[in-house]
């Protein structure tokens, strides 16, 4: 059985391109946009797992569209891997999606994608984009529960003026249900793991497999006086408590990782908190460049509140942010972005 949802006659707002990996949203995703008369072909990134094309290939065949499919395994190991690995040989804890994203989804699938003569490039994340003065604005999605901004802070204007987000207005279990009704293939099937290169979620079973070494190392407080030994620094992150594997009497937390000597320094609670903050490798969405002092909210990971804080150039392409109230577990690695209200202004790397 296979359903289509429009005719060639009806398509009159161009060619659109849907990444497509087979599930739910993305899938629901392209049965919109055929719904609203574009011309709809869908594209999957052929990473090592084919049950991936085929999910995609299914659908596609289901929706009466055409699919292609683009071996990036190279570039993905090169840009998104190696990047999650070099990150933890220095102590940070890395967002690989956000850097996914911009090399690699809205980087060599979205010119892949122009390639075939797409107009437009979608895919099934929960945001928005709008065009407001001259420039095209990233937007939370109206349903904040799923909101995925925060990983697609990275664009650029070029990616922004041709990206489709059909989700945008739409809350998870809405798109459940049109895809139910629409009788989908994969209709019912789970959400996505946090990593798709790491399906069992065992970080360290990875970075082992790929030759990183993890040494036993010293605990320390904030002065350097050893605590007790830990069993490799890639088994924390800054402010963890549970598994630590050290009694000292009190609750301690990680409150930072000294790559450089193998050392976890462990304080307590108010060491966690921060006034400030610097980024790098920043990117700007809703100003061209940030030439001097702004208010914002900005969010340090990606399940958190954000936060009201003033972020302003320094040398060197960093940027500041001071908090208007210090913020629990500032982690070197993740993404700082930037809000005013329901708008991406930007963001960095956190360093």
């Amino acid at each position: 059985m296979s359903v289509v949802l429009s005719t060639k006659s009806e398509y009159k707002k161009g060619k659109a391109m849907v990444a497509m990996s087979g599930g739910v949203d993305s899938s629901v995703a392209a049965a919109i946009l055929i719904e609203q008369g574009y011309d709809v072909e869908g594209i999957t990134m052929y990473l090592g797992d084919s049950s991936v094309i085929e999910k995609a290939k299914k659908t596609a065949a289901f929706l009466g569209i055409k699919h292609h499919s683009v071996n990036l395994t190279e570039v993905f190991t090169a840009e998104v891997k190696q990047y999650f690995i070099n990150e933890y040989l220095k102590g940070n804890t890395p967002n690989p999606c956000v850097v996914c994203n911009k090399k690699v989804k809205m980087g060599v699938l979205f010119e892949y994608s122009q390639q075939l003569g797409a107009d437009y490039f979608a895919t099934g994340h929960y945001a928005n984009v709008v065009k407001q003065n001259g420039r095209y604005l990233l937007k939370k999605a109206a349903y904040l529960p799923k909101d995925q901004s925060y990983v697609l802070f990275s664009l650029n204007q070029n990616v922004l003026a041709k990206l489709i987000l059909p989700l945008q207005a739409l809350s998870k279990d809405e798109v459940r249900a049109k895809a139910k009704a629409l009788e989908l293939p994969y209709a019912l099937a789970g959400d996505s793991q946090d990593i798709c290169f790491i399906p069992s979620g065992d970080y360290h079973e990875f970075l082992a497999a790929n030759g990183v070494k993890d040494d036993p190392g010293n605990f320390v407080d904030k002065n350097g006086n050893i605590l007790g030994t830990h069993k490799g620094i890639f088994y924390y992150t800054v402010g963890q408590r549970k598994g630590l594997g050290i009694a000292l009497g009190h609750p301690v937390y990680v409150t930072e990782i000294r790559h450089a000597s193998n050392e976890v320094v462990l304080g307590l609670q108010e060491d966690l908190f921060s006034l400030n903050l610097f980024t790098q490798n920043n990117n700007f969405i809703a100003i061209e460049s940030l030439v001097s002092e702004m208010p914002v909210q900005v969010k340090i990971r990606y399940n958190f509140q954000p936060a009201p804080a003033i972020i302003k150039p320094v040398q060197d392409g960093l940027v500041k942010t001071v908090f208007c109230e210090p913020i629990k577990s500032v982690t070197k690695g993740q993404a700082a972005v930037f809000y005013n209200g329901d708008t991406v202004v930007g963001g960095g790397i956190i360093v």
